[in-house]
């Protein structure tokens, strides 16, 4: 497994995102496939996981076996789960809406969208699971800047999972209307807009995750 180009890759999604999938065309040449074909990206992801989880844990004063479990129910639903859901709906749409008929090759692998769920949700685990963290004294505050702020951090985690998503699927020659999938920014930009009015993100969201 190959961690060193891992850790290149998710350093490099968080400046220069679109630099990652320069490096599609070549897997495709050589190895006849869209997607990886290392894990070493997913595990390093799980383990930055396990090792957020474990921080958020100390700060909410967790028991030795509260620690186990958050991690492992971090795990199993923040990354399994979602991945699994999320790279179906990835999947399924793309093929459905943005597929080109009149090429040969005009379906996108199950893995790749994988692939892109991955790489967006490193995005999110950036803005929500160590900036929250680090903020969270302000985020739960009970003033405006504290709205705005957790707010801000939920619109940047969004609007940049989506973003890197499109962007691999922009660079597949044989997919069209690839722009399809920026059209959930619209509803998540109003209802950042609308949520400044007096609704907290940041502190109806750790509620319910620690509820």
């Amino acid at each position: 497994m190959d961690f060193e180009r891992a850790i290149w890759e998710l350093g490099t999604l968080i400046v220069m995102p679109r630099k990652v999938y320069r490096n599609v065309y070549f897997q495709k040449q050589t190895k006849n496939k869209w997607a990886r074909d290392d894990p070493a990206f997913p595990i390093l992801l799980c383990g930055l996981l396990v090792c957020s989880a474990i921080s958020w844990s100390i700060v909410k004063n967790f028991p030795f076996i509260g620690v186990l479990g958050f991690c492992i129910k971090v795990l199993l639903r923040d990354f399994v789960l979602a991945a699994l859901c999320a790279s179906s709906v990835i999947w399924l749409l793309t093929n459905i809406f943005m597929t080109s008929s009149g090429m040969t090759e005009s379906k996108i692998e199950w893995a790749y969208a994988f692939d892109l769920h991955c790489n967006g949700f490193f995005a999110i685990y950036i803005w929500l699971y160590v900036l929250q963290l680090f903020l969270l004294p302000l985020i739960i505050g009970p003033k405006w800047i504290s709205l705005f702020l957790g707010n801000s951090l939920y619109l940047a985690a969004f609007l940049q999972y989506f973003y890197v998503v499109y962007l691999g699927l922009s660079v597949l020659p044989f997919l069209r209307r690839t722009n399809l999938f920026l059209l959930p920014l619209l509803p998540i930009v109003s209802t950042y807009i609308l949520s400044l009015a007096g609704y907290n993100f940041g502190q109806h969201v750790l509620e319910t995750y620690f509820g």
